[in-house]
């Protein structure tokens, strides 16, 4: 559910950079849930963007792995309500997923220019990202809190 919402969104989307899908939607899963949760969705999310549009198997599975074991850490400073830890979280994701796809894509292959990829690819993508993320965050989140208290009445 979450790669196809991640993978819509990059159809449909008319970002200047050019980008992968984010991790917006998967960050906001991988917040509230802890570690474990976050590396096993990051995982899962990234080997299925390796299926569509990887060149080589696994790479964005282990970026968006370590990335999700990484924010899953925040779950306990984590309030629903409160904006401020999510976006910030998603620009720092977005700027670690840019920096890991530059030494698996760029550095190893010797190109050495970070600076211009920051700045031509790196920069555009966090602001786009975190940009989008403010307003999806909102709906996944009032989403999300309606199925948790259907859940309960359930129970």
């Amino acid at each position: 559910m979450l790669f196809i919402a991640d993978y819509g969104i990059s159809m449909v989307s008319t970002c200047p950079c050019n980008s992968k899908p984010p991790a917006y939607i998967n960050g906001s899963y991988w917040f509230d849930e802890g570690r474990t949760e976050g590396l096993i969705v990051g995982f899962v999310c990234g080997l299925l963007i390796d299926f569509c549009y990887g060149d080589i198997l696994g790479l964005y599975a282990l970026i968006y792995m370590i990335i999700g074991y990484l924010n899953g850490y925040s779950h306990r400073i984590f309030v629903k309500d409160d904006l401020t830890i999510p976006i910030f979280l998603v620009g720092v994701s977005q700027f670690l997923y840019f920096f890991l796809f530059y030494i698996f894509e760029f550095l190893l292959k010797g190109k050495l220019d970070i600076l211009f990829y920051l700045v031509s690819i790196g920069l555009p993508g966090i602001i786009y990202t975190v940009v989008v993320s403010i307003v999806l965050y909102k709906l996944l989140n009032l989403i999300n809190t309606r199925l948790d208290r259907k859940e309960e009445e359930e129970v």
